[in-house]
């Protein structure tokens, strides 16, 4: 679509001439009695859609898919419009034989001149009716652009991909901004029927869209950690399709963001579009965990996380959160600190046997493209319940502690002179970066500790005792977690916040 700007607001100042000259033909032609049915009905149907559009059995119904509409986001629209539409028309269908009975009155109640006289008043007062429906209207379509054209506004694409776009997106856009220029966009976002957490996840949205686009693979994989790694979306993980999305061989949505793709078509990617489907059939009281997650979600929260990679409500300073919410990262030295102390006789095959592997589980370095990308291997995720002192744990990276690294050896000449010592044997990796391990954690009783119940995942799952691994987590001081593997000779390993 060819776009041409005559100055700025130009779109707006059309639709408003198209607007009152078509009231003021409508009014002409209809007269002041139809008009004024028309507005009472245009009242009853604004009162009674927000209603109606709610009931179930119009909330299920697909009205979106009757429309080419290629961007899934209209169809929220689609239900409210139809039923609208609909109210208009009865109430003007049953208006009508009013206005017969009207016009009949008036006919017959004195001479010609009389009527005529009343037709003339009728005819004018529709055209003042017909200017005034008209701007209702013009209202009504710029209050129902002003949510869809403000996140259009934030996933601005590509020039390439541009031109692909829908007509209605680049419609709505065009209409936002013209009414960002002429100061009317204040007015109507005070009428719109979206509430202001939408206009925060707009913002969220288009910042993850805009800096999907990044050249530098290490900022790259940063970003999509911070994406999904957000402690308050602990109800998104558990979904199947939010996995997909955020799986590292999902290369065509990352294809999709970082060429910066129209929004309809990244709409169109078969998990997000199976997610919004899914919201949109579900009303307001749906127990759906994607939806009951972004409703309680703090999106100003999740902004800042975006940007900085730090939480102002899941970190440690926040005395209403417990400690271990969050991200956490192992930090090798502490931690390599806490083996030296526990096995001070503790004898390593190659020098720096240990350290080396306590950085191989800690993260990995790869080559994209050229760019050495260092990844963070072995983290704990801990997500919080509502607001219970308990909540779910998982583990990713390529290890998960079911033997002591340290076994105890006695006598021989490895000993040396006092006796007993111990010697690390290094345990295996697996090829790839994986869920370990799922579970629940909970707080204790003196509320210092935290104790968690791990459910191994394969192939873990055959090399602990019933699949489980028992973990106490120790807050050991600022922005520090200390784990305790009691089935692992009591083996100690120290994890950070994690660094984004």
């Amino acid at each position: 679509m060819i776009a041409v700007t005559l100055f700025p607001g130009d779109s707006v100042v059309a639709l408003v001439l198209l607007g009152v000259i078509l009231g003021v033909l409508g009014g002409k032609m209809a007269g002041g009695i139809r008009m004024g049915f028309f507005l009472v009905a245009t009242a009853v149907a604004f009162i009674a859609t927000p209603h109606l559009a709610k009931v179930k059995q119009v909330a299920d119904l697909d009205l979106g898919s009757l429309f080419t509409f290629k961007n899934v986001l209209w169809q929220f629209l689609m239900p409210q419009i139809i039923v609208f539409a609909v109210l208009v028309f009865l109430v003007v269908l049953v208006a009508e034989a009013f206005h017969k009975k009207i016009v009949l009155h008036y006919k017959y109640k004195g001479d010609d001149r009389y009527f005529e006289s009343w037709e003339y008043m009728n005819a004018i007062t529709g055209l003042a009716l017909g200017v005034a429906a008209a701007l209702v209207y013009l209202m009504a379509l710029f209050t129902l652009i002003h949510p869809p054209g403000y996140l259009l506004v934030q996933v601005y694409p590509d020039s390439r991909t541009l031109l692909a776009e829908p007509r209605t997106d680049q419609f709505a856009r065009r209409v936002f901004y013209d009414m960002n220029s002429l100061g009317l966009d204040k007015t109507t976002a005070w009428f719109s029927a979206a509430s202001p957490r939408f206009y925060e996840a707009a913002d969220t949205v288009g910042y993850i869209y805009n800096n999907g686009v990044r050249t530098n693979q290490v900022d790259a994989a940063r970003f999509r950690n911070r994406v999904f790694a957000y402690p308050g979306l602990s109800g998104l993980i558990r979904n199947k399709s939010i996995q997909a999305l955020r799986d590292d061989t999902n290369m065509q949505l990352r294809i999709m963001l970082g060429s910066q793709t129209n929004f309809s078509r990244l709409l169109g990617h078969p998990e997000l579009k199976s997610l919004i489907k899914t919201a949109q059939l579900s009303g307001s009281t749906s127990t759906n965990e994607v939806l009951q997650t972004l409703r309680t979600l703090d999106f100003k929260d999740y902004h800042r996380f975006l940007r900085e990679g730090q939480s102002g409500i899941y970190n440690s300073a926040n005395a209403n959160m417990p400690a271990l919410v969050g991200m956490w990262q192992m930090d090798i030295a502490n931690t390599h600190e806490q083996f030296r102390r526990k096995y001070p006789r503790g004898r390593e095959p190659v020098y720096h046997a240990l350290l080396n592997f306590l950085h191989k589980c800690s993260y990995m370095n790869q080559s994209v493209k050229g760019q050495l990308v260092r990844e963070y291997d072995w983290t704990l995720n801990f997500y919080r319940e509502g607001n219970a002192d308990n909540g779910q744990v998982v583990v990713i990276g390529r290890y998960l502690p079911n033997l002591p690294l340290f076994d105890r050896i006695t006598g021989g000449a490895i000993t040396g002179p006092g006796g007993d010592a111990h010697l690390f044997k290094e345990p295996s990796l697996l090829p790839r970066r994986q869920q370990l391990a799922t579970g629940q954690w909970k707080t204790m009783a003196d509320k210092t500790k935290f104790v968690v119940d791990l459910k191994a995942l394969p192939p873990y799952d055959r090399l602990v005792h019933a699949g489980t691994i028992q973990i106490i987590f120790t807050p050991a001081g600022s922005n520090k977690l200390q784990a305790e593997f009691p089935s692992c000779n009591s083996e100690v390993f120290i994890f950070e916040r994690y660094q984004y």
